[in-house]
């Protein structure tokens, strides 16, 4: 293989990266988009795709199809109907699947895909000038293994070879450790990851222990009903609520209006990611109305307070089914294009401690676009195997299962706790320590995370600084001044492994081994002394 480009084919957007010369790039279709709607349209002999039938929904919705990945080898008397409910709706095929009924014709759920493949490889061959050798694909944790091996023969008929897929979660960390990993002062220690995905029509996340650049899934979720067509359904209540005030005339009944309405909530949902207002102006809304006006972000806010309160508990659920404190996690990374919301950054990160770094655009200006990080991770992935054979890349597939450590385990020296190898660490596994220190001897321990809650209190005021304060603020009230909890993370040796007598003066270098049956091996060097032994 050669040329193997990262594909991220989602319910409601699809997005396609390839690797040059070290260079990754997310490719833009004929439109110019990189962000593709997942959607097709037929009118008479035509087929639009992409951003060009989404924009049929307003006149042509009987023959606009989207959010139809997960509809994939699906039976129709389980689907959800909400989500089509503004397009063509699925009727049942004759062999009980899903079809739409496109001019007069039937078109199972199959070709519908087939199609959407087609037009990638089209949009990426010609991008990139040549042909596409391979593809990695992202799916969800969720995504079962019928469903995926249907996509993959359909992915084959359109002329698209997929060579591997793996998890949107673990691409999207990816492409975030790498973007880390090639800055001047690159932070490799180990980490402690929430990864959430916050899509069009639903949620996905894990928690995922990153040590030595291996990620090990530790728990995951899915709400297939949460998701950015809630924020937009809130903003196109407000909207058609206000088209009633300005014009005594309900749009609900007319599905042109309802759509216009709804394709302009989905663009100042995303113009106020970026800005603090949003001005909106459609023409001939219903009955040859137009319709103008603004909202602030704080507005879209509050008239979407209900859905936030939901990604907030999707996010406290995972937590709880993890078994894991939220002051553990080192890092949040938010994924998908409902991410670049602001409100999202502040009320996920509401749920962590002030430690646990929240990546999104609205916290860190240089952060990688979170609708672009799961088709960049495939595409690093894809230059990854681009030189195996499809030997070699179907044994990494294989090799998924290891042993990890339960604890995490340090060096105790003199009254410094140094952990060395964390909790998840993949066995075997190899690790050098320097430490500054003073001591006659050393211990190899199992370490267990303490959370420590420092209460400060406040210096009382003098009646001085108090009249001052009442001056200055009139709803001051000295009982405000309120004592508040710091909280550090600190390692508390639980159990002795081995104890080294070894005298040190300044430095000791410290090497744990462990190995694939589970020894550990210990080499101790300080003053031109090497003490070693095992566990």
């Amino acid at each position: 293989m050669s040329t193997v480009i990262g594909l991220s084919f989602g319910n409601t957007t699809t997005s396609i990266a390839y690797t040059k010369e070290g260079v990754i790039e997310v490719i833009a279709n004929a439109d110019g988009d990189r962000d593709i709607p997942s959607m097709l349209a037929y009118a008479h002999e035509d087929e639009f795709h992409g951003i060009q039938a989404k924009q049929q929904m307003i006149r042509n919705a009987a023959n606009t199809i989207g959010y139809f990945r997960d509809l994939v080898s699906a039976k129709f008397s389980e689907i959800d109907h909400t989500k089509t409910r503004r397009l063509s709706k699925p009727v049942e095929t004759s062999d009980g699947a899903v079809g739409y009924e496109i001019n007069g014709e039937i078109k199972h759920i199959d070709q519908i895909i087939e199609r959407q493949f087609t037009r990638i490889h089209e949009a990426a061959r010609d991008y990139i000038g040549k042909e596409i050798d391979g593809v990695v694909l992202a799916l969800p944790s969720d995504f079962p293994e019928h469903k995926r091996a249907k996509l993959l023969s359909i992915a084959e008929k359109s002329g698209l070879k997929i060579v591997q897929v793996i998890g949107e979660l673990e691409s999207a960390l990816l492409a975030h450790i790498s973007r880390d990993n090639s800055r001047e002062n690159k932070d490799q220690a180990d980490k402690l990851f929430v990864v959430a995905d916050f899509g069009g029509t639903r949620s996905d996340a894990a928690v995922i222990s990153c040590n030595s650049g291996i990620f090990t899934v530790l728990s995951t979720l899915s709400d297939h009903s949460l998701g950015g067509r809630l924020l937009d359904e809130s903003i196109l209540t407000h909207l058609v609520k206000e088209f009633k005030e300005l014009h005594k005339v309900d749009p609900s009944s007319d599905h042109r209006a309802i759509a216009k309405l709804l394709l302009e909530a989905e663009t100042i949902r995303k113009t106020l990611s970026n800005s603090t207002s949003s001005q909106y102006g459609i023409d001939s809304v219903t009955q040859g109305l137009d319709f103008s006006g603004g909202i602030n972000r704080l507005k879209y806010e509050i008239t979407s307070r209900q859905v936030f309160t939901k990604f907030n508990a999707f996010i406290v659920s995972l937590l709880k089914k993890a078994e894991i404190d939220p002051f553990f996690i080192d890092e949040v990374l938010l994924v998908g294009g409902v991410s670049w919301t602001p409100k999202i950054a502040s009320t996920v990160g509401a749920v962590f401690d002030e430690r646990t770094v929240i990546v999104s655009p609205s916290t860190d200006s240089k952060a990688i676009p979170p609708n672009e990080l799961v088709a960049r991770g495939c595409a690093i992935q894809g230059s990854i195997i681009s030189n195996l054979d499809l030997e070699e890349v179907d044994q990494v597939d294989r090799l998924t299962s290891a042993e990890q450590l339960s604890k995490t385990i340090g060096v105790v020296v003199g009254d410094k706790s140094i952990p060395v190898l964390g909790k998840y660490t993949l066995i075997p596994t190899k690790k050098t320590v320097e430490i500054e220190a003073t001591a006659d001897s050393l211990k190899i321990a199992e370490f267990e995370p303490k959370m420590e809650i420092t209460i400060h209190k406040p210096e009382p005021k003098t009646e001085e600084e108090k009249k001052q304060a009442a001056e200055e603020d009139s709803d001051y009230d000295s009982e405000d001044d309120d004592e508040w909890e710091e909280k550090n993370l600190r390692f508390e040796a639980e159990k002795t492994l081995a104890e080294v007598a070894i005298p040190i003066k300044n430095t000791v270098k410290v090497t744990l081994y462990i190995t694939s049956n589970k020894t550990l091996q210990v080499s101790v060097t300080s003053n031109g002394q090497t003490v070693q032994g095992s566990v």
